[in-house]
């Protein structure tokens, strides 16, 4: 396999393939199936490669995913101790910083003994025969939603019933491999409206304040606005089939692919929860923002904007940008909080055949994701999955600096491997 590749591109692979090749461990409190591995290589020969190398590991993962579900139980009653054990000791204190602590516990401990009742009245748990006829792809979901849920902690009562039917709407037949090739050159797509609404506002302002440079409280306010209720609107109206298309169309009002402003206001309304946000988010498009457009008078709303709106037109109203950021509804794509909360493995094959410029464009909306889902990620690192980033010709995409970081600020613990790979 490696005559086929530039040699000079090959140098981490033993290190990358050490760290496929392991199987279930504990470390410290995470329950981890695998370690996430994210490579960035703005050639494609490691990509290439490591993906090749989970086609050679399949058989070795799919025993690995098994082997963790046939034996979830004793984790779940393991888990199951630890925390009643911590609420039996803590019940005993009165101070009221003590009581918070128990009350979320207590809360713990009732979900996931709901969590265990209901995983095992799944049909592919309760028979060996179905199990076995799961894809790996399916098997790894399964293995590695119930490894990270058990290590991590319950915000809320429905918890338990999220994570089962998240396994109920499992696709059971998905084969996708270990090692997920995102190869821009060949149909590959990445969207960074995917992920948690959170995640994409403050990733989405950041890069549009860092490329408008305004000096102005009202209009940064004001345009931030518009740019965070906007995408409020499409991901609750568009799931994972939201788009950077809808983006444009909702604030710039442009017909893209027969979707305007108005087909999407009138989905939101249809589909959208129906609570008191969704209502203002709709009355501040349809009365504050859109009648700018729709109505017969110029106000301030229309003129203020045109800094976002000339912006995504700018930024990301370009073909190259559909053809590679604006997935096809249906399509299965990388979420990278998913990547690194449940340890996947995805390789990007950054050459888009756009050039360098647009290459480093695309790989630094990859590498901004990364940090923003470990930076604004909170709780005890200890819970966390770790990971690893492979970074080739790393001065193409950011400030190697801010990488040295990663291990210091929660959440995740990732390590950083780079090389220079010379352009020619």
């Amino acid at each position: 396999m490696k005559g086929e590749f530039n040699n000079r591109s090959l140098i981490m692979l033993p290190t990358y393939e050490a760290e496929l090749i392991k199987n279930f461990e504990k470390r410290d409190s995470c329950y981890q199936i695998q370690t996430s591995q994210i490579v960035m290589d703005p050639f494609g020969d490691f990509a290439k490669a490591t993906y090749q190398l989970g086609l050679n590991d399949e058989k070795n993962k799919r025993n690995n995913y098994l082997e963790f579900i046939k034996n979830s139980k004793s984790y779940f009653n393991n888990k199951i101790k630890e925390l009643t054990d911590s609420v039996e000791k803590n019940s005993k204190d009165k101070s009221k910083l003590v009581r918070d602590i128990l009350k979320k516990e207590e809360l713990n401990l009732k979900e996931l003994e709901k969590l265990k009742k209901l995983f095992y009245e799944l049909p592919y748990i309760k028979s060996n025969e179905k199990l076995y006829e799961l894809s790996t792809e399916s098997l790894f979901v399964i293995s590695s939603t119930i490894a990270y849920t058990i290590s991590e902690r319950f915000y809320d009562d429905l918890s338990a019933n999220k994570i089962i039917n998240k396994l109920k709407n499992l696709k059971t037949d998905d084969t996708s491999e270990v090692v997920k090739l995102i190869n821009f050159s060949n149909g590959g797509t990445y969207n960074p409206l995917l992920g948690s609404e959170y995640i994409v506002i403050k990733e989405f302002e950041e890069n549009f304040l860092d490329s408008v440079k305004i000096n102005n409280d009202y209009l940064t306010n004001l345009n931030k606005l518009v740019l965070s209720n906007a995408i409020k609107v499409i991901k609750r109206t568009y799931g994972n089939d939201v788009t950077l298309k809808h983006l444009i169309s909702l604030v710039n009002d442009k017909t893209i692919d027969g979707v305007g402003a108005e087909r999407i206001l009138i989905d939101f309304e249809l589909i959208a929860e129906q609570n008191d946000e969704n209502k203002d988010l709709l009355a501040f498009f349809k009365n504050d923002y859109h009648k700018n457009f729709w109505g017969e008078f110029y106000s301030r709303w229309l003129k203020d904007a045109s800094i976002l709106r000339n912006y995504l037109e700018t930024i990301f109203d370009r073909v190259e940008v559909f053809d590679l950021l604006c997935p096809n509804p249906g399509s299965k794509v990388i979420d990278l909080e998913e990547v690194l909360k449940l340890g996947d493995k995805v390789s990007f094959s950054l050459n888009t055949g756009r050039g360098k410029e647009f290459n480093s464009f695309v790989a630094k909306l990859i590498l901004q994701r990364i940090e923003k889902v470990i930076y604004l990620r909170d709780g005890d690192e200890k819970t966390r999955s770790y990971g690893n980033l492979y970074l080739l010709n790393e001065n193409l995409y950011n400030d190697i600096k801010g990488f040295e970081n990663y291990k210091k600020r929660a959440s995740y613990r990732m390590d950083t491997f780079s090389i220079f790979q010379p352009l020619d």
